[in-house]
C-alpha cells in the first residue's frame, strides 16, 4: 500500500468517527475531511490511469433539486434549465418564484440522463474516485469519450481535430444524474431582473 492510499484510509476512518459522534460542532471539521478525501481519491485515480471526477467550477450553482428541463438538438447544443442555489444570489427572492438559469453546452456530441439519485449515488462507477453529490465534474480518463472516438475513427471523414478539447461532464443532482460530451458550457440567469449570482469557490 502506497503512502497516498494509506493517508486516504486514515482520513476515511477519522471521517466515520466524527459522523458517529453525531455532534453539530463536528460538522465543519467533518466536511473539511470529506473534501480532503475527495481530493485524494481524484489524485490516486488519475495516477493509476483510472477514471476520475474532478470538480468543475460551475459559474451559477444550482439548488439540489435543480434540473428542470433538457433540450438537445441531436448534435451540437444541449440546453439545460435549472433553479439557482439561493445562497449564491445577490438578494433574497420569494420561495414561490425561484430564480432560473440556463446552461448551454457547446458542440455536444452525446447525452446520458439517468435517475441515479442521492439514495443510490454510492453505487455510481465514479464514487470513490472524486465524485461528489450535487456538483459539476469533468471526468478524467473518460472511458465513454474514448469509446465514442473509437467508433468515429471508422468514419471515412474522421478528423481527430474535431475531438480536441472534448470534455466529459457529469452533473449530480438530488434526483438525477446528467452526463454529456461537449467542448464548453456557458451559463446565464433567466429571471428575474436585478439578480446576480456568485460562483461556488473550489478548494485547491
Amino acid at each position: 500500500m502506497n503512502d497516498k492510499q494509506q493517508e486516504l484510509n486514515q482520513l476515511r476512518v477519522s471521517y466515520d468517527e466524527l459522523l458517529a459522534r453525531r455532534r453539530l460542532v463536528d460538522a465543519p471539521v467533518a466536511e473539511g475531511i470529506r473534501q480532503d478525501i475527495l481530493s485524494l481519491e481524484r489524485e490516486i485515480s488519475l495516477a493509476n490511469g483510472e477514471e476520475s471526477a474532478t470538480l468543475y467550477e460551475w459559474p451559477i450553482p444550482w439548488s439540489v433539486y435543480a434540473c428542470l428541463s433538457l433540450t438537445y438538438d441531436g448534435y451540437r447544443e444541449l440546453r439545460m434549465t435549472y433553479c439557482v442555489d439561493p445562497s449564491h444570489l445577490s438578494k433574497p427572492h420569494a420561495e414561490n418564484t425561484p430564480v432560473r438559469a440556463t446552461a448551454r453546452f457547446q458542440d455536444c456530441r452525446a447525452l446520458r440522463v439517468t435517475n441515479v439519485n442521492d439514495e443510490v449515488y454510492e453505487a455510481q462507477p465514479l464514487y470513490g474516485k472524486g465524485l461528489d453529490l450535487c456538483r459539476a465534474h469533468v471526468v478524467g480518463n473518460s472511458r465513454w469519450l474514448e469509446s465514442l472516438i473509437s467508433v468515429h475513427k471508422h468514419h471515412r471523414g474522421y478528423d481527430s481535430r474535431e475531438w480536441e478539447g472534448m470534455l466529459h461532464f457529469i452533473l449530480t443532482f438530488k434526483d438525477s444524474t446528467v452526463e454529456c460530451l461537449a467542448k464548453s458550457v456557458k451559463t446565464e440567469l433567466e429571471s428575474p431582473q436585478g439578480f446576480e449570482a456568485t460562483p461556488r469557490t473550489l478548494r485547491p
